[in-house]
């Protein structure tokens, strides 16, 4: 897989069981209910289009997307979450992590999206998503990430970007899929690893990264079932 891994947009197979950040499946963490609550709290709207569960997770009410508030590494934190006001409440939300540096992985940043779909392809909503980063990042330059094929979901779709941020060249790359009525996204930032010097961190990193959409989207796809 490693050398796959470093062609273009490549495919890779994984399924529920294959365990991002912050999946639920590897999540054994204590419940974290009042850090919940109180980013819940502090969301404008927030009881609108949240709820805490009796995991400690922060969960979307409209979908059922799930956001549980660290990883079993404890190197990953639930810091915000976002209500975006062009829609009706809930119809358009995300879930903000900051993730520490380890000795295998960089550190960064990645937010989950959950959006009410009006009819776009996992297809459509990647056109909107880069012009949207390139229309903000002016000087992104395409860069290439892995994008994953997961039994049990629909076509998942990524574009990778380097861009230039706080005088950092950071990498970016965001993955798209449609669950039933939902558009999920996840968007992830993290710094730039040189894979001349340092191959195996550098696909690491790109792999966790586009593995960030798994929890989610079956978060939602459940919901949906029960």
């Amino acid at each position: 897989m490693l050398a796959v891994l470093g062609l273009a947009s490549c495919a890779t197979e994984t399924s529920p069981s294959a365990a991002p950040p912050g999946d639920t499946a590897t999540n054994k963490a204590p419940a974290s209910a009042p850090l919940a609550d109180n980013l819940i709290a502090a969301t404008a709207g927030g009881t609108a289009a949240f709820r805490s569960d009796e995991n400690g997770n922060v969960v979307h009410i409209q979908s059922g997307m799930t956001c549980p508030p660290t990883n079993a590494a404890g190197n990953v934190a639930l810091e915000r979450l976002f209500i975006f006001p062009n829609s009706p409440p809930g119809d358009d939300v995300g879930c903000d992590y900051v993730m520490a540096p380890t000795e295998d992985l960089p550190g960064g940043r990645v937010s989950l999206y959950a959006t009410r779909n009006r009819g776009m392809s996992a297809a459509d909503y990647l056109a909107a998503s880069v012009g949207q980063i390139v229309a903000f990042h002016g000087t992104a330059q395409s860069s290439k990430v892995p994008v994953l094929t997961v039994k049990g979901l629909g076509p998942i779709e990524g574009q990778g970007f380097v861009i230039a941020m706080n005088g950092q060249r950071m990498k970016s790359g965001v993955w798209v899929t449609v669950v039933g009525d939902w558009l999920v996204k996840i968007r992830a930032t993290y710094p730039l690893i040189d894979s001349a010097d340092n191959p195996a961190m550098a696909i690491r990193a790109d792999v966790i990264a586009a593995m960030w959409i798994v929890q989610p989207a079956f978060s939602i796809q459940k919901a949906a079932q029960d």
